[in-house]
């Protein structure tokens, strides 16, 4: 199998660029699907597959719980956060 597409597939989704990821894995699978078509599809390709499909999936989880630590640190600072100082009230008083 083409090791630069691996490779691309691996590199975009460490970078958070999964519709570049995406795309990637489009184009592997069709070529997965013509091996197996045609007949070339072997176990050690297929084991590669089901390696890479399992680290993307790792990558994206620890993303994902990355993303809402971050999220979740941000709803708590705000809590915390000076509020904006109120306008003083004005008295008038007509005589």
């Amino acid at each position: 199998m083409d090791d630069s597409l691996i490779s691309g597939i691996r590199g975009a989704v460490a970078a958070g660029q999964f519709a570049k990821a995406r795309k990637l894995w489009e184009s592997y699978a069709a070529r997965l699907s013509d091996d197996l078509r045609f007949g070339r599809m072997t176990a050690s390709r297929m084991a590669e597959m089901q390696a890479l499909a399992e680290w993307c999936r790792l990558a994206t989880l620890a993303e994902r719980a990355h993303t809402q630590d971050r999220l979740n640190a941000l709803l708590a600072s705000r809590n915390y956060a000076p509020q904006p100082a109120a306008r003083p009230s004005r008295i008038s008083a007509c005589l």
